[in-house]
């Protein structure tokens, strides 16, 4: 918008420069003249400035305007090329802003996109709770809970299982395996906590306080464990898992 208003002051003075430079007397096409690319200008700052609009105006228009001058002067060269540079440089304005429209309308889009990779990645370390408070501006997150109810576990067999595997079945292995977890909690309603190698931990309670159910983590642990058999019977290899269970008060954040 403010482009806009540079270029409708800038055709302004020129507009009347040349009012006065004729001092108001002459043939009217002449006096016309100004006036004309005036008025094609104002057209273009009151369209925005877009080059749709403005393309065509530079292809007809001055062609039209000089057909009307030929009727009425001998030589309509000069005002003629005066409408078709007013054009040209009107044109330019035009391109160069939609240009920059265009850039800022696709940095933006990349930004966006960004964006969504970073909330992905944080809301995958961290609760959407604990992340929105992070954004808000909090640096130490330490809350108190009364009741919760955490479970680890580990498996069984994975250091003899490494040793044998290659490093990228390994990690699939791995992968499926913790997937499966993943899924547990989720239909259980615990919180992931983390994963450290074979190590897994999950948490009923966190991060928004509520009633907690130690029976739930006692279930969580079990589907574990049916989740390791599973993936035993699917990959023909042999572990098993260890689960532990805590309930009582932690300061977590």
């Amino acid at each position: 918008k403010n482009g806009q208003l540079l270029v409708f002051l800038f055709t302004a003075s020129l507009f009347a420069i040349a009012l006065v430079s004729n001092q108001w007397y002459g043939p009217w096409i002449v006096l016309a003249a100004p006036a004309f690319n005036f008025g094609l200008t104002l057209v273009l700052v009151a369209c925005g400035l877009l080059i749709r609009y403005a393309a065509p105006l530079v292809l007809v228009a001055p062609l039209a305007w000089v057909a009307i001058l030929s009727l009425w002067l001998d030589n309509a060269f000069s005002v003629g090329f005066l409408s078709l540079a007013t054009m040209v440089i009107m044109l330019v304005v035009t391109h160069a802003k939609e240009k920059a429209e265009r850039q800022a309308w696709s940095s933006r889009q990349c930004l966006a996109e960004e964006k969504k990779v970073s909330e992905k990645l944080l809301l995958n370390v961290l609760p959407s709770s604990i992340a929105d408070r992070m954004r808000s501006g909090e640096s130490l997150i330490a809350d108190k809970h009364e009741n919760v109810a955490v479970v680890f576990a580990d498996i069984v067999n994975f250091t003899s299982l490494s040793e044998s595997t290659p490093p990228d079945q390994l990690v699939q292995i791995l992968d499926d395996i913790f997937t499966r977890f993943d899924l547990i909690a989720d239909k259980l309603n615990l919180e992931k906590i983390k994963t450290i190698g074979d190590a897994y931990m999950m948490a009923a309670g966190l991060p928004v306080e509520r009633p907690v159910n130690p029976a739930l983590a006692v279930e969580a642990a079990l589907h574990m464990r049916e989740a390791v058999h599973e993936v035993n019977r699917r990959r023909n290899i042999e572990i098993d898992i260890r689960a532990g269970i805590h309930v009582g008060e932690v300061v977590a954040g």
